[in-house]
């Protein structure tokens, strides 16, 4: 065989070995990167919101892999829209703890202007609740006291998480 020709055919399998090269450290990038995600989601709590009419109350859900706890949310603004468009505050108790999975019901009271709207009354406010838009800030630590900001999202149907934070606002419950 003609020296040319061996030195053509070592030139492909170089070629080739530095094409599976370059494979391989793009796919160990790739797995370093998703190596990353999956170990910040066991330490960043997601929770998201539920707002439900027949159980008289809005509900808190820890969707993630970690235990949330201090998770405070801020008043929120919403507008009530019935036969008229009305103002009224949200405030909420603070939650000691959330574990993944676990479902639980905020402590509310409603407030038009300064003065608290009365449990009855309130009670029958979820109906028009559960149909309103607005948009909450919570925050809360993980197991390793690490605090995270988390903004909420509440259209006619459903809630959705906006982002998650890590903790710097001062204007949210520390």
């Amino acid at each position: 065989m003609p020296a040319w020709l061996l030195l053509w055919y070592k030139e492909i399998i170089i070629g080739i070995l530095a094409l599976a090269l370059l494979i391989c450290l793009l796919k160990i990038r790739r797995l370093r990167r998703n190596l990353a995600s999956e170990s910040r989601q066991k330490l960043i709590p997601v929770i998201t919101m539920e707002v439900n009419p027949r159980k008289s109350g809005i509900f808190l859900k820890n969707e993630g892999n970690c235990y949330a706890k201090d998770v405070c949310l801020n008043d929120i603004e919403c507008r009530l829209d019935y036969d008229f468009k009305k103002m009224v505050t949200l405030r909420f108790d603070r939650v000691g703890f959330i574990k993944p999975d676990e479902k639980v019901k905020l402590g509310l009271r409603i407030f038009d202007g300064q003065y608290e709207v009365p449990a009855r009354e309130a009670e029958s406010l979820f109906a028009v609740l559960s149909k309103s838009a607005f948009e909450a800030r919570l925050t809360c630590a993980n197991i390793e006291n690490s605090r995270y900001t988390i903004v909420l999202i509440r259209d006619k149907e459903r809630s959705r998480i906006k982002q998650i934070l890590p903790y710097q606002d001062e204007s949210v419950c520390p």
